[in-house]
């Protein structure tokens, strides 16, 4: 029932395909990316502080994978009356996270536990930090479920996602359990999407401010050339 292990290959000349993994605490982004790499590359079972990349040659793709610290999510009165905090995370948005793998990612892949319930505050922290990313987050976001495996016998990914209103909206959700299956609906995403990477709108002011330097260096570099001109 879990995501089986793909087959380990050489990454030269293989297409890239850079993964950014998103979630809240514990939804299993760092179990799910050593799934997906085949490899212990991220720690399991502490919490995720800061950013973390890994490699690997997976289903004849050249395969990244950042790994990054579960959201924020507040605490919503509407949601229960437990009266609990907000769970504990990281303030490192996912922005870092997508200047890790640069241009951007290929596809953002939304980890969600079906052992927790996805509430209207876990709904709005998603909107929130996919929204950071900038325009076009959604259409490069796929919803992955983690423990699956551990759904009682007879019930199946569709019923966890009925019993949740809020994970309905703009996620079209896939019982993914292999990761060759998902590389392909990864790929049939990007396909939809003209066979372009996501770049984050930090992407595109980091490119900016380069730009700008490198205009400034040209310029400083023709004044000091028409200096040297002008006095010899």
């Amino acid at each position: 029932g879990s995501l089986s292990s793909p087959t380990v290959e050489p990454i030269c000349h293989l297409p890239e395909r850079r993964l950014l993994l998103l979630g809240g605490p514990g939804a299993g982004k760092s179990t799910t990316g050593n799934a997906i790499l085949g490899e212990e590359i991220f720690q399991t079972g502490t919490e995720t502080v800061h950013s973390t990349v890994g490699h690997g040659g997976v289903c004849r793709r050249r395969i990244t994978v950042v790994d990054t610290p579960g959201w924020i999510i507040p605490h919503d009165s509407a949601d229960d009356n437990t009266g609990a905090p907000p769970e504990r995370a990281s303030k490192e948005g996912p922005c870092v996270g997508a200047t890790l793998c640069p241009p951007g990612p290929h596809a953002l892949l939304l980890v969600v536990p079906v052992s927790q319930p996805f509430t209207e505050s876990h709904r709005k922290a998603a909107e929130k930090q996919l929204g950071h990313l900038g325009g076009g987050a959604w259409r490069s976001t796929m919803v992955l479920f983690t423990g699956v495996d551990k759904l009682p016998e007879g019930t199946f990914v569709e019923e966890f996602i009925a019993a949740g209103e809020p994970l309905q909206c703009k996620m079209p959700g896939k019982d993914t359990r292999n990761i060759s299956d998902l590389l392909d609906k990864i790929e049939e995403m990007i396909r939809e999407n003209g066979d372009e990477a996501f770049l984050p709108i930090q992407s595109f002011i980091f490119f900016c401010e380069c730009i700008k330097k490198m205009k400034y260096q040209i310029y400083k570099g023709i004044q000091t050339l028409y200096s040297v001109l002008k006095s010899s």
